[in-house]
């Protein structure tokens, strides 16, 4: 799952680099160019960094959380058949 996001953040990288190299190259307005260059298009890297890394801190949470979960239900499955009631 997060492997397909990780190339799909890739690609996304490869498309700004691309488009900010057309901007640079392009005939546009200087001052346009820089706010491409410096503000926008570091803004949407920025971001979806961010938001790749939420992603996997919520699933790698979640799968603690489970496998939390589990171990707790299994300690008291094995006390209610009396396993350690000795103890």
């Amino acid at each position: 799952m997060f492997k397909s996001e990780l190339v799909n953040l890739v690609l996304k990288f490869v498309c700004y680099a691309l488009f900010m190299l057309f901007i640079l190259f392009s005939v546009v307005d200087y001052w346009l160019k820089i706010a491409f260059v410096v503000l926008i298009i570091p803004l949407w890297v920025i971001t979806d960094v961010i938001k790749y890394r939420k992603k996997k801190e919520t699933m790698n949470f979640k799968i603690k959380n489970a496998c939390y979960h589990w171990l707790i239900e299994q300690s008291d499955s094995t006390r209610s058949r009396g396993i350690f009631s000795n103890l």
